[in-house]
């Protein structure tokens, strides 16, 4: 199988823009998983001083 020089330069093209492509949804995607584990970071430490409230030990032991 032969190509032109100029099928040759829209093969190359397209790859670019399929690595392209292929590399921005792997970056969107680690952005996502990173906003995920601060939102449940988040939602965690807003919830941890409603169960140290819930438990003597906790205050007893923050106390002392």
């Amino acid at each position: 199988m032969f190509l032109s020089d100029e099928a040759i330069e829209q093969l190359h093209d397209f790859e670019e823009e399929c690595l392209d492509t292929y590399f921005h949804e792997g970056e969107r995607k680690q952005l996502s998983s990173i906003d995920e584990r601060i939102r449940l970071t988040t939602d965690r430490f807003v919830y941890w001083p409603y169960l140290v409230g819930q438990n003597p030990h906790f205050t007893t032991t923050i106390i002392t």
